[in-house]
């Protein structure tokens, strides 16, 4: 289990690119590469546009407050989903299978997670096939100067994918 440092927790709170809006984000997710996003906002988003993303990690809460709107979103859709529990601050070795199985699935799948889901973007840096795009959900952190929320887009590279062990390998593992 792979546990955020105090020290890292600014470190995680910078995007890992531009923060885009929904009308800049949408055209770059329709060039026909696989998608996958985590989080509630940016999930329903998509899904209201019309895109279902390969794997979609949610956790049915928005702002803390339960989101029945994604999960009917879901439910309408008939998406497999893969449940998993995971706590806040944490990256369990089940949130990792759950991931592992949902890159392997030969249809779009769901990772529902109970607790919190922020941190699986990590794993799926890792393991996600070059160039696919992971897409989550950024919110202002006005003490690191980002005054607008939107949706960051990360292109799974060798950059990125190093970029995503350097952060796992500072984490304190249990």
């Amino acid at each position: 289990m792979y546990h955020v440092p105090h020290a890292l927790r600014a470190d995680l709170a910078r995007p890992m690119g531009p923060v885009l809006t929904t009308e800049e984000a949408l055209p770059r997710l329709t060039g026909g590469a696989r998608v996958i996003t985590v989080g509630d906002v940016v999930t329903r988003t998509l899904l209201e546009a019309g895109l279902t993303p390969q794997v979609a990690v949610v956790d049915y809460r928005t702002k803390r407050a339960e989101d029945a709107e994604m999960a009917a979103l879901v439910a309408d859709r008939k998406l497999p989903q893969i449940e998993v529990d995971n706590p806040p601050g944490v990256i369990t070795a089940d949130l990792w299978e759950a991931l592992v199985s949902a890159l392997h699935a030969r249809v779009p799948v769901v990772v529902r997670v109970e607790g919190e889901e922020d941190l699986a973007v990590l794993p799926l840096l890792a393991m996600a096939p070059a160039g696919t795009l992971v897409v989550y959900g950024q919110p202002p952190v006005t003490d690191l100067g980002i005054t607008k929320g939107g949706m960051v887009i990360v292109e799974v590279t060798p950059a990125a994918r190093s970029h995503a062990h350097h952060i796992l390998h500072r984490m304190e593992v249990r």
